[in-house]
């Protein structure tokens, strides 16, 4: 899968740059703001990371509910008992 954030450029490296400023800038400063060019892709970025999140969680809830019905196929197991050695 391609990275969303490759910051393989320096153009990649700003945009990266600048989402990360706008984590703490957005919530602290006031005065804080992003170039509506920026603006225009981090928003389609963020969404392709939301996507990529999404299909790796979907992807392990059907992994964990492959896995419980494998186990609730099989009947519980015995606990194993050991004849030679007497219970202590």
């Amino acid at each position: 899968m391609q990275r969303v954030f490759p910051v393989n450029t320096p153009q990649e490296e700003e945009l990266f740059s600048i989402l990360k400023k706008a984590y703490c800038g957005a919530r602290y400063d006031a005065d804080f703001g992003v170039p509506m060019e920026a603006a225009t892709v981090l928003y389609d970025r963020v969404g392709l990371l939301l996507k990529a999140g999404e299909a790796a969680y979907k992807k392990q809830i059907s992994d964990w509910e492959a896995a419980v019905e494998k186990e609730a196929t099989f009947p519980l197991s015995v606990a194993f008992v050991n004849t030679l050695m007497p219970a202590s």
